[in-house]
């Protein structure tokens, strides 16, 4: 996978050149751009300053790209814990275990095989050391104890306070926020972590912390041994060289007294050059981490422990169409824009799971050759009128035709810019670079280039001057997708559903607020650097920003939204909607039986609602159209689908405001009957002819839709789309030994569906 997508760079890199437009944010804020101007450029919530905490040092991005750990000016003041601890007395009897959360002024090495400390000759005369607590946490990319949000969203039980690292005692700690199975992982630092109630300061992410209490007057070098226990059973992770230095050897002292020993992990343990480890999950995880005496590698007793769950998610399977909305463009033209597509669609396999809770290369993605949406144009005498028409007819088709192709969203790429096409501008608003206006469908403005043999310029991924992605367009799909997760519209507090200023306590959306903080272990889905972030730009932020990253808020959204359960039989259901001049209309494309997840839960309805009538009974869903984008700009036509649960016999199905039906359809009892002549069998790169017969048994029309799919039918393209015609062909691909063909019919309220497979040399 890293060499194919080292491939698609360079590709892009030879058809395109530099980036024209890298664009996080769908909108530009008016009176922003480039400025920070009234936001901190520290963590929110933490001091100006704080003793070994590195800062941003000039970086773009919020200092997320630093080339070696800053020195630690002091050690943390945990004076106001020694008298928690209790004093020290000589014998350590009480302290056989955590006894309490201890420390002084006794800092050891920062660089690996040792450091700073004291250098005496082990006498090996019996002293004792017992473990005092200290501070470390699991990351896979956001920090537990983030320090920007009022509130973090808990993917499961909504709101609560950070940090979301609360310690049960002494150097023992319970994670809040999930782990990720299979993704990559570190231990680092912890900044702040919660107990009793409230919230007590560590020390930096970048430097793990072990509280101790001794009477040994003998430093001696000590290794970091990092131990997984889950549902596997529990093994070793990694035993460090020499790491620092502790007091562990030598004649007993007069007295015990409180020390610690840090350990340095500025871009995470272990570090880069051994890899990063992973949780296979899900169920719980205990996390140990104990310093080992070198000389023997014999446990010293200084102990840390943290627990948690792991969890599976299910990251959407993304479509990227290449969408024309003034005709076919030149076949040299198509040729570059399916290309550059294709590339969009590969970068963002590969760079999205850096941001996201899911494993390298866990975004499933897909292209498909261009779709001409040029006979939607309404031709609407108010290019408002027009613009909302056409936004909602192109979001119904794509949206509609990638559920029965297996995607869960749809990216719909549009020309923009000087192609001699501004198409992007038929649908979008002024100064948007991209938008989500439903559920399903995502369409992002894309290319630019003033050369006429390059016309899509920004090519996904561009190159920083590090040599590692920026992804800039890559960003603005992932922004993008937080919009539609997990559905639409998780934006300031226009949803009460998914409300992000709610759930995360700030809004950043397309503003330059610093609230992302974390390690990216992974770029690209590989493990070539690591680039540690504190105080970065949101990716929800502006279109203009660089050096992105998601906050935990973001991240623990989708951690929820990625959660899927057993698929039941649904319908499909499409609606377009209008409220123009407050007379409210709705229509209703044809709805397709399927297995899917329930996201119409039946209730009242003060409003809109999905009805559907059998006999006297009455079954009501909810729904709720946005007659707003994600920036608040008005519209008055949208698209709106929803997935209820299977009416199970005849039935009226109806769209109902305020009690009052505006479109309705019979649902008959049985879906249509349908039969497909295929060829038995067929050679690699044929082209298959199908026929088929369909009949509805209410005598209406039938709908005819073919997709084909290159990996058994995880998913697939369309290569017909509701007609009339009872025939097609598909080409097969020439690359491909597993081909599945499928054929659905709907009259327009049940659908039926019937699967060709071959098998190639």
């Amino acid at each position: 996978m890293a060499r194919w997508l080292a491939i698609v760079l360079a590709l892009a890199a030879a058809a395109g050149g530099a980036a024209a437009q890298t664009a996080p944010g769908d909108q530009q804020q008016p009176g922003q751009p480039g400025s920070d101007a009234g936001h901190p450029t520290t963590p929110i919530g933490q001091p100006a300053t704080q003793p070994g905490h590195p800062t941003d040092q000039g970086q773009t991005g919020g200092g997320d790209n630093k080339a070696a750990p800053p020195a630690v000016s002091a050690t943390p003041d945990l004076s106001y814990t020694i008298e928690k601890l209790g004093k020290p007395s000589l014998g350590l009897g009480g302290y056989g275990g955590y006894g309490g959360s201890g420390g002084s002024h006794y800092g050891h090495g920062l660089g690996y095989g040792g450091g700073l400390g004291l250098h005496h000759e082990d006498t090996g005369t019996g002293c004792k050391v017992a473990p005092a607590g200290g501070w470390m946490q699991p990351v896979q990319g956001v920090f537990q104890d983030d320090p920007a949000p009022q509130v973090t969203y808990d993917y499961m039980h909504g709101a609560k306070p950070n940090p979301v690292i609360n310690q049960v005692s002494p150097g023992v700690f319970t994670a809040d926020l999930p782990m990720i199975a299979a993704r990559k992982t570190v231990m680092m630092g912890v900044q702040r972590f919660r107990t009793s109630g409230g919230v007590e300061p560590g020390f930096t992410w970048f430097t793990i912390v072990f509280n101790g209490i001794g009477n040994c007057d003998v430093d001696a070098d000590v290794k970091f041994r990092l131990r997984l226990t889950d549902i596997n059973g529990s093994e070793t992770v990694w035993t460090s060289p020499a790491i620092a230095k502790a007091p562990i050897h030598g004649s007993p002292g007069a007295k015990s007294e409180p020390f610690q020993v840090l350990v340095p992990a500025y871009d995470g343990l272990p570090p880069r050059d051994v890899g990063a480890f992973s949780i296979p999950g899900p169920g719980p995880y205990t996390l140990t981490a104990e310093l080992l005496d070198a000389k023997n590698d014999e446990p010293t007793g200084l102990k840390l422990v943290v627990s948690g769950q792991v969890v599976s998610t299910d990251p959407p399977v993304v479509e990227f169409v290449p969408v024309t909305l003034s005709g076919a463009p030149s076949a040299a033209d198509t040729a570059s824009f399916q290309r550059f597509v294709l590339q969009v669609a590969a970068a963002s396999n590969a760079i999205l799971p850096d941001y996201f809770p899911t494993f390298a290369y866990g975004l499933p993605t897909y292209s498909r050759s261009l779709l001409d949406l040029s006979d939607l144009d309404p031709h609407e005498s108010s290019p408002d009128w027009n613009r909302w028409h056409w936004q909602a007819a192109a979001a119904d088709r794509l949206g509609a035709a990638g559920v029965l192709s297996g995607a869960t969203r749809v990216v719909g790429i549009v020309r923009q810019g000087a192609q001699g096409a501004n198409d992007f501008a038929k649908i979008a608003e002024a100064k948007t670079a991209a938008m989500t206006p439903s559920t399903k469908a995502i369409f992002v403005g894309a290319g630019g280039g003033a050369d006429a043999d390059h016309p899509f310029r920004d090519l996904a991924p561009p190159t920083g001057a590090d040599g590692y992605p920026e992804a800039g367009l890559v960003e603005t799909v992932g922004h993008e997708l937080n919009h539609s997760e997990p559905d639409h519209i998780w934006s300031g507090d226009g949803d009460e559903r998914h409300n992000e200023k709610r759930d995360c306590g700030i809004f950043d959306h397309n503003l330059t607020v610093r609230t992302g903080h974390g390690e990216r272990i992974t770029i690209a889905s590989e493990e070539t650097k690591r680039i540690y972030h504190e105080s970065s730009v949101s990716m929800m932020g502006p279109a203009e920003s660089y050096g992105l990253w998601i906050t935990q808020c973001a991240y623990a959204h989708l951690i929820y939204s990625f959660g899927h359960g057993v698929d039941p039989k649904v319908l499909f259901v499409r609606t377009i909607l209008s409220n123009r001049n407050r007379t409210m209309r709705a229509t209703l494309p044809p709805s397709y039986d399927q297995l899917g997840e329930i996201d119409a839960v039946e209730g009242p309805a003060p409003d809109w609602a999905i009805v559907v009538r059998q006999g006297a009974a009455a079954k009501t869903y909810p729904i709720e159209p946005h007659w707003f984008s994600e920036e608040d700009a008005p519209r008055d036509t949208l698209s709106l689908m929803a997935h209820i649960p299977d009416p199970d016999g005849a039935a009226t199905l109806e769209v109902v405001y305020k009690g009052r039906v505006l479109a309705s359809r019979q649902l008959a009892a049985q879906p249509p009957a349908l039969a497909v002549t295929a060829p038995a069998t067929v050679a690699k790169g044929a082209t298959v002819h199908l026929t088929w017969t369909a009949s509805a048994a209410s005598g209406d029309p039938v709908l005819s839709s073919v997709f084909y799919s290159t990996n058994k039918g995880r998913w697939y393209v369309d290569t017909l789309f509701e007609s009339r015609v009872n025939q097609g062909d598909v080409v097969l691909d020439a690359h491909a030994k597993d081909h599945v063909i499928k054929v659905v019919v709907t009259d327009g309220g049940r659908s039926s569906e019937r699967l060709i497979r071959y098998s190639t040399p």
